[in-house]
């Protein structure tokens, strides 16, 4: 079973290091902000979505909840950075899968993405 991840980071730096981490045993697909995020979603309907909470426009969390409301069952993991607290624990309230903070390690990213997918091949 394939697995499609979809990353969504305003920096185009820090969409190509997750994609690094992540190409060798997912197939990636990015976006830029919550809007191209959801124009990829109804394309490639991915998996699982990583993306990070400070966005320009609609933030992480509004995309959380838009994702939610269309596919309730699919994990969204949200990137967060320093003092983002707040915020992660109010989208782990409405569904967030996980949260990882900024700047994180490589295998944060790989163990939170395999949890996620994991409970995907249990359903």
């Amino acid at each position: 079973m394939s697995i499609t991840v979809l990353i969504v980071d305003d920096e185009p730096s820090a969409r190509l290091l997750v994609s690094d981490i992540l190409s060798d045993d997912y197939d990636v697909v990015e976006a830029q902000d919550a809007k191209q995020a959801m124009e990829m979603f109804a394309t490639h309907n991915p998996d699982i979505v990583l993306s990070d909470i400070k966005m320009p426009g609609e933030d992480g969390v509004a995309l959380l909840g838009k994702i939610k409301s269309v596919s309730p069952k699919t994990p969204v993991i949200l990137l967060t950075g320093h003092g983002d607290k707040v915020l992660a624990v109010e989208a782990l309230k409405k569904g967030a899968f996980d949260f990882i903070e900024k700047p994180f390690e490589d295998e944060e990213i790989v163990s939170a993405t395999q949890r996620a997918a994991h409970g995907l091949r249990l359903e």
